[in-house]
């Protein structure tokens, strides 16, 4: 179980390594994306989320509008979007 100090620690350390994020370049957010993809395609599975993960994500879900972000999308339109951008690849 992590101390009260650990925890706000590691608080700190995801809202400076998010900070950090904000400025990276574009090519830099495709690689990651890629990657994150490669690591679906060989189901890996991810991590447990514990207290302070939680609590980083809670406050950072109330620093922006999250929902405005999320996108329904069909199945049917998504196979087009990813044909599309394989042939534009």
């Amino acid at each position: 179980m992590m101390s009260t100090g650990q925890s706000r620690l590691r608080i700190f350390g995801d809202m400076v390594h998010f900070l950090g994020l904000c400025w990276r370049p574009k090519t830099s957010l495709a690689a990651e994306t890629l990657f994150l993809r490669e690591q679906q395609e060989r189901k890996v599975q991810p991590r447990r989320a514990d207290n302070p993960t939680r609590l980083t994500l809670v406050l950072l879900s109330r620093w922006f509008n999250w929902r405005d972000a999320l996108t329904l999308v069909r199945a049917k339109t998504f196979v087009a979007w990813h044909r599309k951008g394989f042939r534009h690849f």
